[in-house]
């Protein structure tokens, strides 16, 4: 499994990054985790986009999907060589309103058109059974966040992505972070002492302390605001994990196992 960072920046895009995005190809299947604002130009030095398996979002804030206006663009008008098939889009449950209405604010010039569908197979799915997209496996938990967030465990031959999405603390990451091969988590607050207010996002201590009851194998920490102390943010990580760890960072490629 090839899981590549597409997106680390947190609220907007960190100079030069992007919002929040993950690609986990296997085999034939490619799938994009969350199209946060810049995914797609990080995407491109990757993968043709018209080659994309499926898209999962696992919540409905600007920094996780609003690329999503860009890959319904580029499937719709960008040239290519044979025709492809639509890509799956997954949505968390109760979302396809918010969709249909997001499309409609761009449809004023393409009249009688479904702006989303007509590029994607679109679907909610249910965070209480797994989801299967080609060899990946995909099970969720709810995140503690501003609004309804999904945490996701990727499986496929034995190996085990797990990503946090957005979360602060109290949300149970354990079973999705259990034994994980590679744990991408959030740690959107700089230090809990220095921002203990936030309590939709996690410090990097907490990060790591989740890494370290689930028993992760590696920790990278994300959705991290440029100007930050990312080498006291990684160590500060590190400690409480006991682990490998790192910071983050657009075009990094991992190959499960590794």
């Amino acid at each position: 499994m090839k899981v590549t960072i597409l997106g680390a920046s947190p609220a907007i895009p960190n100079p030069g990054g992007a919002c929040t995005g993950l690609l986990i190809e296997a085999g034939d299947t490619s799938l994009l985790v969350d199209c946060g604002p810049g995914v797609m130009s990080q995407l491109e030095r990757h993968l043709d986009f018209h080659d994309l398996t499926a898209v999962l979002i696992t919540h409905l804030h600007a920094d996780h999907c609003l690329d999503l206006v860009m890959l319904r663009n580029g499937l719709k008008y960008a040239p290519s060589a044979l025709p492809k098939p639509r890509p799956h889009l997954f949505l968390p449950p109760a979302s396809r309103t918010f969709l249909n209405e997001l499309g409609h604010l761009f449809t004023q010039g393409e009249p009688n058109t479904d702006f989303f569908g007509d590029q994607f197979h679109i679907e909610e799915y249910e965070p209480s059974r797994p989801l299967h997209i080609g060899p990946l496996t995909l099970t969720f938990a709810p995140t503690r966040h501003y609004i309804d967030c999904w945490a996701v465990r990727i499986e496929n031959a034995g190996r085990v992505l797990a990503f946090s999405s957005d979360t602060g603390p109290g949300a149970d990451l354990t079973p999705i972070a259990q034994g994980a091969d590679l744990f991408i988590c959030e740690a959107g607050v700089e230090s809990r002492a220095s921002d203990p207010n936030t309590w939709g996002h996690l410090a990097p201590d907490e990060a790591g302390q989740i890494a370290r009851s689930a028993g992760a194998r590696r920790l990278t920490i994300t959705h991290i605001w440029h100007g930050y102390d990312q080498p006291a943010m990684r160590a500060a990580a590190a400690a409480a994990f006991g682990g490998p760890t790192e910071v983050a960072a657009e075009g990094r490629v991992y190959h499960l196992p590794e």
